[in-house]
């Protein structure tokens, strides 16, 4: 018996929509778009909320430790010491926080890097115009490519390395915010000093003033003298009004780079810490270990897997095609296996443009060593000259006022009261102290010189493991 095959077509588009709709089925598995809208006031209170001693500083803290770093301790009852403030702002400084968030981006790809892509399936349908006995043809064409050429592994490893990248970039700004913390907080410890010593200088004023205003009744020290002391004493009384308004921004400074604004008392303290070892030795782990160096190093990474990608995509994958259909009334399967042929584009453009690239990262990876190398020099020489100038000042001119102290004491024991002796006096003790304050903070500023070019010694972690 002969069939009629006339509407056997509407049963083959059918049968195309059904498999159109099956291949769409793994859609279901796809993300959906969820808005996440900006919350400035819940921004504005998670700031003011925060703590020094929340969970997220007392589990960096446990981190830090565990990298080898025994000598840290964490107790905020006597207040926040430089080493407990440098783990408060690595978990809330602001920069660093946003640093750790770019970096999440090329990591999230790495689970889904170097993945085959999806096949296509489609569905035509023709009808013939001419008056014949099966006016219609269809058939359900499926694509399939086949990564034969290997640019899915070298994809897959140019993520990882993007990855390793932006980790690198997140360390580096993490430990600018360190670096940039240790030189507000000997500034601060600085300015503290100086308003104390202030301080001291106005009492030992006021105590002369009223050692003047006595003499004065008394018609035993000139008006003109007397008048001299009292400029003074309201001199000084402003400078310590400004000193203390300099350490008030100093420590304002610090609780903005601490990202906290709870109040916590802050213990001031000057870093005096340089790695010690042969020069050699230093250049040698500055070149492992320096914070651009290493950024340097990692784009260069980056900048070869590119070259491996680009040069992998010069090679054909397989597309593999067929399908099911009906002609002239008769069910047909066909199958299809076709490759590019690298004749004339053969990727060269970006082959080319990724050796270039590769150059120049290496250029910037010389050049970052090369300023690396110099800033270390620079920063050793003036950690020598500034402790050469520290050690003068403790050596020769602090014993110089001292003496000059204890003679001032011995006349007034033998009641010889020199108003302005005395005055001068003062004044040569608190320049002194000035001076001596100012050479340690400049002996401080050099050893955070010196340990910024050297960079932190434990390597970034590995983009399989890394957690933004």
């Amino acid at each position: 018996m002969r069939r009629n095959y006339a509407e056997r077509p509407k049963h083959w588009v059918k049968a195309g929509v059904m498999l159109g709709l099956a291949g769409m089925l793994p859609a279901g598995g796809c993300s959906s778009y969820h808005a996440s809208p900006l919350d400035a006031h819940g921004a504005r209170r998670a700031y003011y909320a925060r703590a020094a001693d929340a969970g997220e500083v007392l589990a960096r803290f446990e981190t830090e430790r565990a990298k080898g770093r025994h000598d840290l301790s964490f107790d905020l009852s006597d207040g926040l010491s430089l080493d407990e403030a440098e783990i408060v702002a690595l978990v809330f400084n602001g920069e660093a926080r946003a640093a750790r968030g770019r970096a999440g981006v090329p990591l999230a790809g790495v689970e889904h890097a170097g993945l085959w892509e999806d096949p296509t399936l489609g569905v035509d349908v023709t009808r013939v115009l001419a008056d014949v006995t099966h006016v219609w043809k269809t058939s359900v064409p499926v694509g399939l490519t086949i990564p034969v050429s290997g640019r899915l592994g070298a994809a897959a490893s140019l993520t990882q390395s993007e990855a390793r990248l932006a980790m690198t970039e997140a360390a580096r700004v993490e430990w600018n915010v360190i670096i940039a913390l240790r030189h507000a907080w000997n500034e601060w410890s600085a300015a503290e000093r100086s308003h104390r010593l202030a301080r001291e200088l106005n009492e030992g004023l006021n105590a002369i003033v009223a050692i003047v205003d006595h003499l004065e009744q008394a018609g035993e020290v000139a008006r003109v003298e007397a008048r001299v002391v009292r400029l003074e004493q309201a001199g000084r009384h402003a400078d310590l009004r400004r000193m203390e308004n300099e350490a008030d921004a100093a420590e304002r400074k610090i609780r903005a780079l601490l990202g906290v604004a709870s109040p916590v008392a802050l213990i001031p303290g000057l870093s005096s810490h340089v790695p010690e070892g042969e020069i050699d030795a230093l250049r040698d782990r500055l070149l492992r270990t320096n914070a651009l160096v290493r950024v340097a190093e990692a784009r260069y990474d980056a900048a070869e897997r590119e070259l491996a990608l680009e040069i992998r995509r010069q090679y054909p994958d397989v597309q593999l095609g067929g399908g099911i259909g009906a002609e002239d009334g008769d069910a047909q399967a066909s199958v299809g296996v076709g490759v590019t042929l690298p004749l004339w584009n053969r990727n060269r453009r970006a082959v080319a443009e990724a050796h270039a690239a590769r150059e120049a990262a290496r250029l910037e990876y010389e050049a970052a060593c090369e300023a690396a190398l110099a800033e270390l020099d620079a920063g050793l020489a003036s950690w020598t000259r500034s402790r050469t100038a520290r050690d003068e000042v403790t050596r020769v001119i602090v014993p110089l006022s001292n003496a000059q102290a204890q003679d001032m004491r011995a006349l007034a024991g033998l009641g010889e009261m020199n108003v302005m002796l005395m005055l001068e006096s003062l004044r040569t003790q608190f320049d002194v102290a000035r001076r001596l304050i100012d050479a340690e903070a400049a002996v401080a500023a050099a050893c955070v010189r010196v340990g910024a070019v050297l960079g932190q010694v434990d390597e970034p972690p590995s983009a399989g493991g890394m957690e933004p």
